[in-house]
């Protein structure tokens, strides 16, 4: 799950466009979020 966060941080990266980087970050949110949860269950 974490190498998945990794991933993700560099998909941001390479999106240039603002548009696509507030959908990006909304996405980065909830995988924080779900792996959060992961341990707690």
């Amino acid at each position: 799950m974490i190498t998945t966060a990794t991933t993700t941080t560099s998909t941001s990266t390479t999106s240039t466009s603002t548009s696509t980087s507030t959908f990006t970050t909304s996405t980065s949110t909830t995988i924080t979020i779900a792996i959060g949860m992961i341990p707690t269950a």
